[in-house]
């Protein structure tokens, strides 16, 4: 009655006030950063990763494989890295992965030499720079040095239009990285990049979002 507002919510989800709680929310997803682009860009970092804070986080992504210009050296693949203090990659993983086409009696590809084993990048959704990807990931960074920090997580690979307006043309696909040697205490962010280089291959268009997991 004392036209006073008791509670608030930003566009980023962030909660002001009092909403009657006994205290404040213990479980839940905490949006950490995000990031949206509609020009070609190379490298998507994200420097929120702190395991005494949370172990265990969310992403997710939509990005476009080619680059404006459509360039053979595009995008082409999504992958991740973890990074160390001054956004330096870790380059040591144990990949597994494996893709199915739509096409009707299609037959599972699984960790194709290319991408799988021991890799310098975690592969999460491609290749071909007429594809999108859309996909999703569960990150461990244990806080204890004796572990290891992963990913593992499952992708659409999605070339309607440009690939194929029929059926056959999109992927269903499954991925899991493990960092091999890095310290997990010591990741502070991940990347999200052409899974073929950290540099000259851009998407001209996308959205990642990562959480922190608590409770």
């Amino acid at each position: 009655g004392n036209n006073a507002t008791a509670l608030t919510i930003d566009s980023a989800g962030n909660v002001t006030g009092n909403a009657g709680l006994a205290g404040p929310a213990t479980t839940g997803q905490v949006l950490l950063a995000s990031e949206q682009w509609t020009t070609d860009r190379t490298l998507v970092d994200m420097m929120v990763i702190d395991s005494s804070k949370y172990q265990t986080y969310k992403l997710y992504w939509w990005i476009s494989h080619g680059d404006a210009a459509a360039s053979a050296t595009s995008w082409e693949t999504t992958g991740l890295t973890f990074l160390t203090a001054a956004n330096t990659e870790v380059t040591s993983y144990d990949n597994a992965m494996s893709w199915n086409s739509t096409g009707a009696g299609g037959t599972p590809t699984y960790n194709t030499g290319t991408y799988a084993g021991a890799q310098s990048c975690i592969w999460m959704a491609g290749n071909g720079i007429s594809y999108d990807s859309s996909g999703e990931g569960i990150i461990s960074v244990p806080n204890n040095s004796a572990f290891r920090a992963g990913i593992r997580g499952n992708s659409l690979l999605i070339g309607t239009p440009r690939v194929s307006t029929s059926s056959g043309a999109n992927y269903l696909e499954d991925y899991m990285g493990v960092a091999l040697a890095q310290d997990p205490t010591a990741i502070t962010g991940v990347r999200l990049r052409s899974w073929k280089s950290a540099t000259g291959r851009a998407s001209q268009q996308g959205t990642v979002h990562l959480y922190g997991l608590t409770g």
